[in-house]
């Protein structure tokens, strides 16, 4: 069969789409008589051929099964997956401050760490000034932010940890983003401007730790602090000193002010924070509490 049915997200699949390892963690079956599939690739003379399979044990009678899978049209479905991703984002808007509450640069919780920045007269100003002009982000520009994260952290020996493949993490976060940076998600794009805030000074003051602040680091850093404690004024006073400072390589690309840096810093952490947060487990953990 041509087309899945993923159990856990809701949503039909083509099975170009679907890894083989995929059938298990989303639990795809077949959308007619819903028991689990697996994924068959076979070479061609020209190409090759992706495909769904029953397992060979199945109660169901596969020919029907397909038969009736093709009368499942391309509207439909993505009428469905539609009304699905919808069902889901709001899911995870509804748990999304707890799940990044989850971070470990919250030692003493969330609220009273963004308190401070929230009280900042100099990032009010800056947030919603950002907020209103950002350009509106196309998939491609986000999903290549989402992998220069990744390939940061598995350059430090890290690794993403979630269940999700990249791809599902990159998609659902894509979701999120869209809604965040939208009219309605204001107060929640703000949220998570204030966590890539932390993130960035956290990282600062690691790198103070293991190895020492550069004097790019220490002025970057500096400035950051004097945003928090600064008024409107102060801060586009302090902007403007950054935008005409510039950055010494490595620390940014040839070229670049702090005033770059600083913004990049902010998003590069405000996308690691959507493409890492633990949609799957959440769903799983729906799913658990749905069955008992």
């Amino acid at each position: 069969m041509k087309n899945g049915y993923s159990l856990l997200l809701g949503e039909y699949f083509d099975a170009e789409e679907v890894e083989y390892h995929d059938c298990k963690v989303f639990q795809i079956t077949c959308p007619s008589c819903y028991e689990p599939v697996f994924k068959v690739a076979r070479d061609g003379a020209s190409s090759s051929v992706e495909y769904l399979s029953h397992y060979s044990e199945t109660k169901a009678k596969p020919t029907e099964c397909e038969l009736r899978v093709k009368n499942i049209s391309n509207s439909e479905k993505n009428i469905h997956n539609t009304k699905s991703r919808d069902q889901k984002l709001a899911l995870f808007l509804s748990v999304f401050r707890g799940m990044v509450a989850q971070n470990p640069i919250y030692p003493n919780g969330c609220d009273k760490a963004q308190s401070q920045l929230n009280r900042s007269k100099a990032l009010k100003w800056l947030k919603a000034t950002m907020f209103e002009k950002q350009p509106i982000m196309a998939r491609s520009n986000f999903y290549q932010f989402c992998d220069e994260y990744v390939s940061d952290i598995k350059g430090v020996g890290g690794v993403l940890k979630t269940s999700f493949s990249i791809i599902m993490q990159k998609r659902i976060a894509f979701d999120l983003w869209k809604y965040l940076s939208s009219a309605k998600g204001r107060d929640n794009y703000y949220f998570l401007f204030n966590h890539g805030y932390l993130m960035v000074m956290a990282r600062l003051n690691q790198a103070n730790e293991t190895r020492g602040r550069s004097s790019d680091e220490r002025f970057l850093l500096l400035k950051m602090m004097d945003l928090i404690n600064g008024n409107r004024k102060q801060g586009m006073e302090i902007l403007t000193e950054m935008s005409n400072t510039t950055v010494s390589a490595p620390f940014a690309m040839d070229g670049s002010d702090f005033f770059d840096k600083f913004g990049a810093e902010i998003m590069h952490e405000m996308m690691g924070a959507l493409i890492s947060l633990p949609y799957f487990e959440y769903l799983k953990n729906i799913e658990r509490n749905e069955n008992h």
